[in-house]
This record gives structure tokens, sequence and C-alpha cells, in this order.
């Protein structure tokens, strides 16, 4: 029978160690394309110091191994976000080492060593997305180049290389413009294809596909995109010398194609729904081709086209979010996940409908009664005809109902981006907080994606403005209309664009939440247009305006300029290695708060960058939060939090006391949870 007790104490199996060991990232699922039966993807492992694991599954002998030695790990630092760090062709590998960002090569299953084959010598070289050649007597790739004047963001270099495999030679075959990604060689070994875009655009905002002469890259024609049109994901089909490609000239992320024959575009596939994501990073697969067939998926469907034929059917997934999908035949392999599933490398089969789980980040060691199943809501927003969207999930806990007449808290989550998403996908990082009695509220604003370039667009000019609005107008939705949740006890979370949000809210609308929590969030987006990496450095451009000409909008949205207003409890985490939201950042928001004496702490990392990736160090933000909270909202842990020894070493529990000046002769104190600025060293 389940015992009454107040929201926000419950018992619950799920501790920040099982949050953290459920926070491998599992990502760049790809295949042999002269060796189907071999599938690759990376594991991101806490617990390996955040090392990035090449994994090679049989799906002939269904057996799973590591297939580099632990010195390596499978990362680059291309876009500062990576993406692309990998390929296999006909059992060679090919890869980039987070060590030295040289690119390497190693034939699968050999006793060799893995060989260098670029030559970096020291130089701030960085390579991604890689092609190969079937013949394996050359690859093209990314290229971007830091080693030119001081290597600030305009004067890095972004090229496409080609390397003779024969000789490690290095000649370049497209440069001149600020990106490229995406390069695809043809099936009659006469063309390659790719992408490139230049600022102030973003992948997502627009971009133009090339065709060029693979013996003279000088003869190169532009076959779709603009800077108003984001073309995603060239891939040649198997059957004819036609080129298919994403598009969303018509409000959302479709399927297209292009014929060399006769120059003509064709349309494959439309659907009122994002069939892609923002390309955030390199090397991301939103829809398969394979001898017979191309297959998309959106909206929790596949859809499959014929090449030939052009017939159409769709079919119901058992995963609400698909990435990194490829083809086989009628099997689909792909990075899956739903609100019952941990992501997960999954094999489908389209005939049967059969699911094989390749590899699991985890298994629910607990009944799915502690699992909350989110539902989406569309919420009013402050434009009358406009509304923006939220995943609302409910406490859960077969153990406890809450205390009668009592409504449960809420913590309201911004995603980063901002132009990104939160999906349904099951997230031991929310059921942490809804199996303890709180309410979460996981908001898609007004510009979030997966609803279409119209919606995605309403951001640009806004950034800081209508989506910090959405988050209040989500919050009041759900506490003043639904009247699920209590309005008195509200935390919001999110971030780097998230956090960026969170610090917005308690700034301009400083009576809408009771406390925040910043993980590397944006306070100073004046000092982000002048201080960040090449990929954004002018993303704020559209989202605000460009920079200097609109200086004064940049400090109007800056929250570190309207500290005066705070009044809510503030915990900021930071990496020290963070280059897209450098730590000054976060030591800029502390000292404000600390001057006014707002209840709040800091803690830095060191070792981490932009996304924590230690597990220790993702254990001491997740039980520091839940401290944090407790001590706003003001009720008692039901248990110690867990013991480890970044915790234990610098004792940041550490309450101290302040005295707020007399005012009209009343005397008021208050604590304050304000420890001095801690740096948690990686252990």
């Amino acid at each position: 029978m389940a015992s009454t007790s107040a929201y926000g104490t419950w018992k619950s199996p799920i501790t920040s160690s099982s949050v953290s060991s459920t926070s491998i990232h599992l990502h760049e699922l790809k295949l042999d394309p002269l060796n189907k039966h071999k599938v690759y993807w990376l594991e991101s492992r806490p617990e390996e110091q955040g090392r990035e694991v090449l994994v090679e599954h049989d799906t002939t002998t269904n057996t799973t191994n590591e297939v580099l030695p632990k010195e390596f790990s499978v990362l680059t630092k291309c876009h500062e976000y990576g993406g692309g760090a990998y390929s296999v062709m006909n059992g060679v590998l090919f890869f980039s080492s987070f060590a030295d960002n040289e690119i390497y090569t190693f034939s699968l299953g050999s006793k060799d060593h893995p060989k260098k084959i670029s030559n970096n010598n020291g130089s701030d070289f960085r390579y991604s997305d890689f092609t190969i050649s079937p013949k394996l007597d050359f690859l093209i790739c990314v290229k971007e180049d830091h080693t030119i004047g001081e290597g600030k963001p305009n004067e890095v270099v972004n090229t496409l290389i080609k390397i003779n495999l024969l000789d490690n030679s290095v000649s370049t075959v497209a440069q001149g413009r600020d990106f490229y990604s995406s390069p695809s060689l043809s099936n009659d070994g006469i063309h390659f294809a790719f992408i490139s875009w230049v600022h102030p655009n973003m992948p997502w905002d627009g971009t133009e596909l090339f065709i060029a002469d693979l013996n003279d890259p000088k003869k190169i024609i532009s076959v779709a995109g603009s800077k108003d049109e984001s073309i995603l994901q060239p891939i040649w089909s198997p059957l004819k010398n036609e080129l298919y490609f994403i598009s969303d000239r018509n409000d959302f992320w479709n399927l297209y194609k292009y014929s060399i024959e006769t120059g003509k575009q064709e349309t494959v596939f439309v659907i009122p729904t994002d069939l892609a994501q923002p390309q955030w990073i390199f090397g991301m697969s939103h829809y398969a081709l394979n001898n017979s067939k191309a297959i998309c998926f959106g909206k929790e469907e596949f859809h499959i086209i014929g090449l030939s034929t052009s017939e159409h059917s769709s079919k119901k997934s058992p995963f609400s979010l698909v990435e990194n999908l490829q083809s086989v035949d009628d099997k689909l392999y792909f990075i899956g996940s739903s609100p019952v599933q941990f992501s997960s490398v999954v094999e489908y089969n389209l005939k049967n409908d059969h699911v094989n789980i390749l590899k699991e980040t985890a298994r629910i060691p607990f009944s799915k009664e502690y699992i909350s199943i989110p539902t989406e809501i569309a919420f009013p927003t402050d434009n009358p005809n406009q509304n923006a969207f939220a995943w609302l999930y409910l406490p859960a806990n077969p153990e406890y109902i809450g205390l009668p007449g009592e409504l449960p808290p809420l913590i309201v989550q911004c995603h980063g981006g901002p132009t990104s998403a939160s999906s349904n996908a099951l997230s031991l990082g929310i059921q942490f907080w809804t199996s303890r009695g709180f309410a979460f509220l996981d908001v898609n604003h007004r510009g979030s994606s997966g609803y279409g370039k119209k919606f995605r667009n309403l951001l640009r000019g806004n950034w800081g403005v209508i989506d910090v609005a959405d988050l209040v107008s989500a919050t009041n939705h759900v506490t003043k209309t639904m009247k699920i949740a209590d309005q008195n006890r509200t935390a919001i979370q999110g971030g780097s664009a998230g956090g960026y949000a969170v610090l917005s809210a308690l700034t301009f609308y400083p009576s809408a939440f009771k406390a925040g929590a910043s993980y590397y969030g944006i306070c100073d987006i004046e000092m982000l247009a002048k201080d960040t990496h090449k990929f954004e450095s002018h993303y704020t451009d559209l989202l605000i305006g460009p920079y200097p000409e609109a200086k004064d909008v940049y400090m109007k949205r800056s929250p570190i300029h309207f500290t005066s207003n705070l009044n809510s409890s503030l915990v900021l985490f930071q990496g020290l290695s963070d280059f897209v939201v450098p730590p000054s950042q976060a030591y800029k928001m502390f000292e404000a708060i600390k001057e006014k004496g707002i209840p709040g702490a800091l803690l830095v990392f060191e070792g981490e960058g932009h996304g924590f990736k230690k597990a220790s160090n993702k254990v001491t933000c997740l039980d520091y939060q839940l401290l944090f909270y407790s001590k706003v909202f003001k009720f008692d842990l039901p248990e110690p939090l867990e013991k480890f020894h970044p915790v234990e070493e610098v004792n940041f529990f550490k309450k101290r006391y302040l005295k707020k000046k007399k005012k009209k002769k009343k005397k008021k104190k208050y604590s304050a949870l304000i420890p001095l600025p801690i740096t948690l060293k990686s252990h």
C-alpha cells in the first residue's frame, strides 16, 4: 500500500549514480558499404572519463567487440561539436583520434596497431566527415585549420581535402566558403557531392548542394539550396546517377532528388512533418537508401518509398526517436528510444516487425511503475495566434502518494541550441525527479525544431524574448490553468542556450520561478558574440542582430546587466575547458548573485567542456541540485546523498549566513548557500 508523503520527499530507486550509468551516449551508427553484416557505433563512456569507444557488431555471429586499443578515443573537435569521426570501407577503418587530432587507419580484425596517415606535427588541424573510395585509394574529408594567425574564429579555415591513400599526399578539392560537410562519392566514380554554407547562416538556415568532377574539382555546379533553403544529407542512388537529399523548401525537411542526366530536381516524398533534425554535428543520417527503396522516419512512423516505382507505404515504429538510420535489404539499423526504452542500437525487420536490440545504454532495474510517461501539451503563448509545446511528466512512484490538498513542485526544462528540441525518449535524468514527487515540464518553445521551418524561424531576431516568455507561459499553463503543480514551488533548469533561458527567466521574470539551475549557461550574449568558436560566431546575427550594429539589443537581452532584478536562488555548473560558453560567463553571474546575497552556488569542473562527460561529475551535479532544491523548497531529503570522493573532498555543502541591512527598524535574516567558487578536480 502506498504511503502518504510530501512531494519531493519520496524515496526513489533512481539514484544519481544510476542516472550517470545510463548516460552512456550511443551515436554515429554506420555500416560498412562492402561488408554489410557488420554494424558500427560509438559509445561515450562516462566511467572511462568520457572516452569515445568504437564498437563492432557482427550480425552473422551476434557478437559485439571493441575494435581499438584503449589509448584511442574516436572523436573530432571540428566545429567543436564534432561528429563524423570515423568511416569504414571493406573492413578498413579511418578515424580521428581525440588525443592528437590525427587521422588513423586500421584493418579491422588484424593485430596491427592503428597507423597515422595525416601529419599535423603538433599543429591544430582537425578532420571530420570521412568518405572513402570503394577501391581504398583515396578519401575525402573536412579539414579545419586553426593555425592561421591566432586561431580566432574569423581566421579558422574550413576546406574539403582529398588524401591519396597510396602515398598520403593531400590536395584541396573545395575551398573559399565558410563551411563544408557531407561529401558523397557517386557510384560511377566520376563525381562527388557536398554541402556548403556561409556566415551568418547555420546549416538549418540555408545551405547549398554542389556536385563536382572528381578529377577536376574546378568543374562544379550548384544544384539545390540557397541562403533560405536548408539542404541536408546528399546520398547517391545505387540504381541511377541520381542524388537524393533533404530540403526544407516547403516548410518541412522532406526528401528530393537531382538527376545528372536531366539536370532536374524531383520530389520524392513530402509530408507535413520534419524528416530530419538540425545539423549540429557532422555525419547525421536521417534517411537511408538500399538497392530498392528509400526509408525515412517522422512522427513515429517509417516511410518506405520505392526508388524505381515511387510507391509509398508507412509503418508504425515501436520507437518514438530514431537517429543514424541505415538500411540493408529489409532490415533497418538505428539508434532508437521511446518513453519506456533507453537509447539502444536497434535492428528492425520491416517485413515482420521483429526488433533485435544489439546494445542498450541500460536496462530498467526497477518496476516500470516508477516511470512517468509524458504527454505532449500545446499551450498558448503571448501571441494569440501562436501555440508552443511541451512534454508534461507527472510524479510517479508506486510507493507514495502526495499529501491531501498538496500539489507537487514543478521543474521546467529548456533545451539547448536554441535550435533544438526535446523528445519523449526515456531519460532517467527526468525520472530522477518525477520518482521523487516532482512534476517535470520539458518545453519546446517557439523556435524549436521538429515543427517546420516557419515555427523554427520564429526565433529569428527574438532569441531571449519569445523563448523565455514561452517558458513562463508554459509554467503558468500547468500551475494556474491546469492546476496540477504548485505555483509557489517552481524551478527552471537548462544547459547552454537552455542555461541562458534560465538566467533570462530569473532576471526578466523575477517572480516566475523560485529557483534555477544553469549548466554552462550564457549570461552575457555580447561576450558570446565576441568570444566563441567559428561555427557559431555569427549564429546570433540571425537570432538577435548583427554585432556590433545591434549592440544595444545584446545589452538589453544579457542577464548580467540586470542582476538587480534577481530574487530567486540559483546554482551554476560550469566546465573549465568549455570553448563554446567560456567559464568567465559563469564567474560573472556568480559574482553578481554573491554581491546581492542571493542564495546560490557555483561549481566548476576541471577537464570538462561544453557538456559534462565524466560520471563522477554528473553525480555531483545532480546530487547538489537535489540538495539545493530541498533548501529552497524547504523539504527534508528522505535519505542521505550518495557518498563519493569529490563531494567529501571539497565539502561544498557548507552553509554561510549573511545578514541583510536594516530597513526601517525591521531586522531580517536569511541563510544562503553561497560557497566560494569551487573547482572539482577529475578523479
